[in-house]
């Protein structure tokens, strides 16, 4: 029997809406188990061929943002653009793509200000907005 493990900072954020980093192919039964439609890559780096066969394999439609938004402009730096925000806050919050798991590199860092930007939509205080990120970052 395959042993069933979440990746490192997996995390469900609503009903059918998850967060995670990149996953290693241990994490393959769980994720199967969740029935993802959509994966939303946040980050500018490309997943690793296994993920890419599970997605494949799984008929998840990957969604590569961090790819398209990503631009890199010395003069006004930003970890995540504006653009890359509101694609993918619209992405998340269509309930046709659900369910969906948001994912950058980390798990945190693209991934976490999307949440939190969600987090701010949903009209949470920016205490419990900060306090969800952090605990993200401890895990």
């Amino acid at each position: 029997m395959a042993q069933v493990s979440p990746p490192d900072v997996y995390g469900i954020v609503e009903p059918n809406v998850y967060r995670s980093n990149f996953w290693h192919p241990s994490n393959f039964p769980f994720l199967k188990s969740l029935g993802l439609r959509t994966l939303l890559v946040l980050s500018p780096d490309k997943p690793l061929r296994p993920i890419a066969d599970f997605c494949e394999d799984n008929s998840v439609n990957v969604i590569h943002l961090g790819l398209s938004a990503w631009k890199l402009d010395a003069s006004s730096w930003k970890p995540v653009s504006d653009e890359l925000v509101k694609e993918a806050l619209e992405i998340t919050l269509d309930v046709t793509t659900h369910p969906v798991m948001l994912m950058c590199s980390s798990g945190i860092h693209q991934t976490g200000t999307i949440v939190g930007c969600l987090r701010r939509l949903q009209n949470w205080n920016l205490t419990s907005i900060l306090n969800e990120v952090s605990c993200a970052c401890s895990d």
